[in-house]
């Protein structure tokens, strides 16, 4: 950290290293390289350059030196920039093998840098669906794309072609990022909550305190930042920032199909790379969570039934519908009152999306 008064170059604490991760997740596009592994090893070089700066009096709290940390983390990237050079090879299995490895085989020791997250029972999701009219769908039609109609499942993040998974976001201006900004107005709207504990891959920028912080909360890091790289052209068919993702994504099919581990890794939880971005709308990142879970079991038609049964749904809405039903002569009406509160609540709950949320909560504690 460089004093700009003095120019005086000060130590980093850990606190001021807390503060700066979200930086980590945000690249200077001017500046980075269209080819993939050049990113990776720049994205490397960043976290070294933070960990170079840490204070010798704060060490207590990782536990080892400086550079043992910097070689376990260029071990882990060098595995994944392995990985990913693989894929480029065309030898796809291996590239998969690479990571199983690297983070979820658990005879490997490092395998404590994969983050693993428990979601409690009853937490709110919510997921929209882009309609061209203003009729509402069903709840089934609302969860994931059915087995008959498991060709429209494409190639993305944390989608692999032909395999269906449900997508949930933590708020609903999440899902319309998400789903490049359809006409709100028409889109269906359906709040989710699981019905039991779900454990998941926790890719999300973290959110760390300093009496947890050690040398395990950098590793942890890695694969979060790797899958965090926004993508270069989209216009692409073939996007090389999704070879790792797409391979966790199998890792996780992987070893819930082979492993007889006591835990069973259901999904994956990660931030929007819209977070950060100069057209994000608001910048609270838990309202930029995104959630991926993989379908169990396949059949010929319908739905995973057990994921269907993990979940409980509101009935499905809209925004056109709230507006044209709600009865705003009723005391109990905030719809038509939103832009006139002032109260302690933030600028999202108090807007029309916010406000719509609430009423799906509601939904599930029998408001």
């Amino acid at each position: 950290v460089i004093d700009s008064k003095s120019s005086i170059i000060t130590k980093m604490k850990i606190d001021d290293f807390i503060l700066h991760i979200p930086d980590l997740f945000i690249e200077d596009e001017t500046s980075q390289s269209d080819y993939i592994i050049d990113r990776l090893t720049s994205q490397r070089l960043k976290l070294f350059k933070l960990i170079n700066e840490f204070d010798v009096s704060d060490r207590v709290y990782l536990g080892v030196r400086n550079d043992t940390i910097k070689s376990n983390v260029k071990e882990l990237y060098d595995s994944i920039i392995k990985s990913v050079q693989c894929f480029l090879d065309g030898h796809f299995e291996k590239s998969r093998n690479i990571i199983y490895n690297t983070f979820f085989n658990r005879d490997n020791p490092k395998r404590k840098a994969l983050p693993i997250r428990r979601i409690n029972a009853f937490e709110i999701f919510y997921r929209i669906r882009e309609s061209q009219t203003y009729n509402l769908y069903s709840k089934e039609e609302m969860f994931h794309i059915p087995f008959e109609k498991r060709g429209l499942v494409s190639n993305q993040r944390y989608s692999i072609s032909g395999y269906p998974c449900l997508y949930l976001g933590s708020s609903i201006y999440n899902c319309w990022e998400e789903t490049n900004r359809p006409n709100i107005d028409t889109c269906n709207i359906v709040g989710l909550r699981n019905l039991r504990t779900i454990d998941v891959i926790d890719l999300s920028i973290p959110q760390m305190e300093k009496m947890d912080f050690n040398a395990e909360s950098i590793y942890n890091l890695v694969l979060p930042l790797v899958c965090s790289l926004k993508v270069k052209n989209n216009a692409n068919y073939f996007k090389t920032e999704y070879i790792v993702t797409q391979n966790i994504l199998g890792c996780i099919i992987m070893r819930n199909s082979i492993s007889d581990e006591p835990i069973e890794l259901e999904g994956i939880q990660y931030t929007s790379t819209f977070y950060g971005q100069k057209q994000c709308m608001f910048t609270d990142k838990k309202l930029l969570t995104n959630y991926v879970f993989p379908i169990k079991k396949s059949k010929k038609m319908g739905l995973c039934d057990e994921l269907w049964a993990s979940f409980e749904m509101t009935k499905p809405t809209s925004l056109t519908q709230i507006r044209l039903t709600e009865d705003k002569t009723s005391d109990n009406n905030n719809f038509y009152k939103l832009w006139n509160r002032k109260d302690e609540r933030n600028s999202y709950e108090r807007s029309i999306l916010g406000f719509v949320e609430s009423k799906l909560r509601g939904y599930f504690y029998g408001i």
